[in-house]
């Protein structure tokens, strides 16, 4: 499955539930390019079902990748979706999506 269609699958399952949902995805085997597509795949489905980003928490090489500008020490915005980069637990290089509840 291509990183777009992924992360628009993702968002797609947790648009699902009326409660908050947390979105976790391996960006490790993708490039900087396929990064932003996994990302952007997420927003636009999340934004197809009408919800929103609560936020987006990634690690260095996915907060670079998406080109953000540092608005904070760690934080920026990507797309109207808050950005913070943290050393996240798990494998590879994690990505979380909150989306928030109905």
């Amino acid at each position: 499955m291509k990183p777009y269609e992924q992360g628009f699958k993702a968002g797609t399952d947790a648009v699902q539930s009326k409660s908050e949902a947390t979105i976790r995805l391996d960006a490790d085997p993708y490039n900087d390019q396929q990064r932003r597509a996994l990302v952007d795949g997420i927003i636009d489905a999340v934004a197809e079902a009408g919800r929103t980003i609560k936020g987006i928490r990634v690690e260095t090489s996915t907060f670079l990748a998406l080109d953000i500008k540092k608005d904070r020490a760690n934080s920026g915005v990507y797309r109207g979706a808050i950005v913070v980069e943290a050393m996240l637990d798990g494998f590879g290089s994690p990505i979380e999506v909150v989306v928030n509840a109905v």
